[in-house]
């Protein structure tokens, strides 16, 4: 979903690595308000893994499966962590 997005509103953003970095942090505060639900610091959290990876698909040159597997490992970590603290 955020990767759809973000490439339509770059676009409407205008051409450029402005334009992209624009539709990047958009797509994170919609990304976090979507976890607002799970509360506040989830929903910061959420957006800011959202801008992290939305920089990692312009640093791996758009190769999305960087990306898969920095979001795998991410949940990965954050469910172990979950695990060992409960």
């Amino acid at each position: 979903m955020r990767g759809f997005l973000q490439n339509r509103i770059a676009k409407a953003f205008g051409a450029g690595l402005k334009a992209l970095h624009g539709a990047i942090a958009t797509t994170g505060v919609a990304f976090g308000s979507l976890h607002l639900s799970l509360g506040p610091a989830n929903a910061v959290m959420a957006g800011l893994a959202g801008v992290f990876l939305g920089e990692m698909y312009i640093w791996a040159d758009g190769n999305l499966w960087v990306v898969v597997v920095a979001h795998s490992l991410l949940n990965a970590a954050l469910l172990i962590s979950w695990y060992l603290n409960t």
